[in-house]
């Protein structure tokens, strides 16, 4: 009976370790057990499941068939250019509950696809979570599937009717597809994660205002870093001739000083109008309109900054 018991423990330790990581299966008949840390358009990027304090590989998702994750969820990566490829001028998502979607996919994560409308590519960008997407069909061709453990497979037929966005005008059906809020906290942050300037403007898209305000804030920024850094180089060499004995330069020591100043003053404009700007895009996601006068000059204390809403 305790020989019965051993065995039946060390089955259950090795069941276990076996699937307690993700699988990934490659064309050339590979499967790696792994741990998947970050995935993108047209990357994996992966550790070994028995060294998750080394190094982070990568494949190239044309490599590879499928991913097993540890959770029992299955993701399929079907090649470009086979039998099924899509000939269609855009990029095809089919939901869980049978809804397609034609979009433009500008990401997809571990977690989450984000997306433009095929036919509003200047619009806001969309996302959909994993979870709620059963394929994507690329326009090359490539197909990505997205299986939950247990759920059924919906099947694509490419001669399915559309009707612009969705079949069966499935519209009312689908959930709310809102862009999560920003915030600001140095620098732009949506769901805990910055946001370089290039997905700044992609989000901000759909929203004029919010946009303009923010490539203003980048304008006086840039300008802010140019006036500090000219400044702070004129200020160094005429101290560091000084202190080395030598004879500085008065009016480089003031020009580098005004440099310095304005570089700061032009760099608190531009962080006030990035902040403006976000809460013009929350403003607008959530239907209430704000309205503002910013100011600046030159008032009896010096330079000066205000917002007025």
């Amino acid at each position: 009976m305790k020989k019965f018991l051993t065995l039946t423990g060390l089955l259950f330790l090795f069941t276990s370790a076996c699937f307690g990581q993700d699988v990934i299966a490659t064309r050339d008949a590979q499967k790696i057990n792994a741990k998947v840390v970050e995935m993108n358009l047209d990357q994996i990027m992966f550790k070994y499941a028995d060294n998750l304090d080394g190094l982070t590989y990568m494949f190239q998702k044309k490599d590879v068939i499928s991913i097993h994750y540890e959770n029992g969820r299955v993701e399929l990566f079907q090649a470009a250019n086979v039998s099924t490829a899509s000939s269609l001028p855009y990029d095809v998502i089919t939901t869980i509950d049978s809804q397609r979607i034609n979009a433009q996919v500008i990401e997809v994560s571990m977690e989450q696809i984000l997306f433009k409308y095929a036919d509003n590519l200047n619009g806001s960008t969309y996302i959909f979570q994993k979870k709620d997407v059963n394929s994507i069909h690329y326009q090359n061709g490539r197909v990505e599937l997205f299986q939950e453990a247990g759920a059924k497979t919906v099947q694509y037929n490419q001669n399915q009717p559309q009707n612009q966005y969705l079949n069966q005008n499935a519209t009312a059906n689908l959930p709310a597809f809102v862009p999560s809020g920003l915030t600001y906290n140095g620098g732009v942050m949506q769901d805990g994660i910055k946001l370089t300037p290039r997905r700044i403007r992609e989000v901000m898209s759909g929203s004029r205002d919010a946009l303009q305000m923010y490539n203003g804030g980048q304008i006086f920024g840039i300008a802010g870093f140019i006036f500090s850094n000219m400044g702070g180089y004129m200020v160094g060499w005429d101290l560091g001739t000084r202190i080395g004995g030598g004879k500085g330069n008065g009016t480089l020591l003031a020009v580098g000083a005004v440099s310095i100043g304005l570089g700061l003053g032009f760099s608190l404009i531009g962080d006030a109008k990035i902040k403006k700007s976000v809460m013009l895009y929350n403003a607008k996601q959530s239907g209430n309109l704000v309205s503002y006068q910013m100011n600046f000059g030159f008032t009896q204390t010096g330079l000066g900054l205000y917002m007025r809403f």
